[in-house]
């Protein structure tokens, strides 16, 4: 979960007002989040200038003692920080001196998903979305629920590696399998620290967290991994537009930007494309904000490590990788239903001053018209109706 860690709040308003789903309120001098509405894109925590926002991460010394057998999983994103296969397997060896029996690179499932992803897209006549970014799935499922049905009905990447790993370790005793995170929203699927009890995956943790350890644990001594061509190129958005089927692919990247190509093809603009990529991260994974080099660097890093890389991908049971995306009920309502509920919440908003100044602690009066309805606000918090100026 996004915490709040400051004694109050200074009102700059900042986080309220970068939230893509209006998830962030102000109240009693502090900032509160609604855990339902919010899809971990993590903007609200880079825009705060006090640092007043923080994403909790699951410690490896208070947790290895849980398990027999420890496992790295390292997201394939992390390569476009390396600009050498040598910089890279010194870097691993690292990682591994921190206590884990075991590093794992899923590049390889990376890249055979992507290839799924396009073999599934040929047998669909109508637009697919992809399915692995956990921001932009939230966000589908949220606001364009109407989309989520055309969602690629596979699992995440790190899901499935974890997959594979506890059915090769099933002889090991306990394993822990640690996913290291390279985004906020990766950290959500996970047991802790975001309670995902379904998930694969026992802890979460960010790169950036364990790279200053790792870093102190560097030397000549290096271990080996597999790179998959196919995996390492499709963390890239840019490589999507690059797809070895007959329909047109289009990759996005940036969360303003996802929600404009959404808003497109929620009313069916976007119809002649076969699939729709999405990445919340600009630039694709490589932007993740847990990574310690840049996109645009990473960028080039990519097509250098591409050429250390192998073509094989991953054999994948079906089992590990299908898995179709439900919506909640309320998520689930019907037009008629959000018609009822849009006129109410317009009533509503008829009795506030619709200045969206922000001073209520909501991002817009339409925001806090909807709490309103639920309870969970008080016309009483409109200062502009409070202090008798409408």
């Amino acid at each position: 979960m996004i915490d709040y860690v400051l004694d109050s709040c200074n009102h700059c308003l900042k986080c309220v007002k970068v939230c893509p789903t209006e998830a962030i309120r102000i109240v009693d001098n502090k900032v509160v989040i609604d855990d339902h509405k919010c899809i971990y894109c993590d903007k609200c925590i880079h825009t705060c200038h006090k640092g007043g926002l923080k994403v909790d991460n699951s410690h490896m010394s208070l947790t290895f003692d849980d398990y027999d057998y420890k496992v790295a999983l390292i997201p394939t994103s992390v390569f476009s920080d390396f600009q050498s296969e040598e910089e890279a397997k010194v870097m691993f060896k690292a990682i591994e001196k921190l206590g884990f029996d075991e590093i794992v690179d899923y590049s390889d499932v990376e890249g055979a998903l992507y290839l799924k992803t396009i073999e599934y897209t040929e047998k669909e006549s109508k637009l697919k979305l992809t399915s692995f970014c956990p921001c932009i799935n939230h966000l589908i499922k949220q606001q364009y629920p109407m989309l989520y049905e055309d969602l690629i009905p596979f699992d995440y990447p790190v899901e499935v590696a974890a997959k594979r790993v506890r059915e090769r370790l099933k002889d090991k005793g306990k394993v822990g399998i640690y996913s290291l995170c390279d985004c906020v929203a990766k950290k959500t699927l996970a047991k802790y620290p975001f309670a995902n009890p379904n998930s694969q995956i026992d802890h979460a943790m960010s790169l950036s967290h364990i790279f200053p350890k790792a870093l102190k644990l560097k030397n000549d001594e290096t271990t080996s991994f597999h790179l998959c061509q196919e995996g390492i190129q499709s963390v890239v958005s840019d490589f999507y537009h690059y797809g070895q089927g007959t329909r047109s692919l289009v990759s996005v990247s940036g969360v303003d930007h996802c929600i404009q190509a959404l808003e497109l093809a929620e009313f069916g603009h976007l119809d002649d494309i076969g699939l729709l990529a999405l990445f919340a991260c600009q630039g694709g994974c490589i932007g993740g904000r847990y990574l310690w080099s840049n996109p645009f660097l990473g960028r080039l890093h990519i097509d250098t490590m591409s050429c250390y890389a192998q073509t094989e991908v991953a054999s994948l049971k079906e089992e590990w990788y299908l898995k179709e995306h439900q919506l909640d009920e309320e998520e689930n309502m019907s037009m008629k239903e959000k018609m009822r509920l849009y006129n109410k919440i317009n009533e509503i908003l008829e009795n506030l001053p619709r200045y969206d100044c922000g001073a209520c602690g909501y991002p817009n009066c339409k925001a806090l018209a909807l709490d309103i309805f639920y309870q969970k606000a008080s016309i009483h918090d409109c200062r502009v109706k409070k202090e008798g100026n409408l």
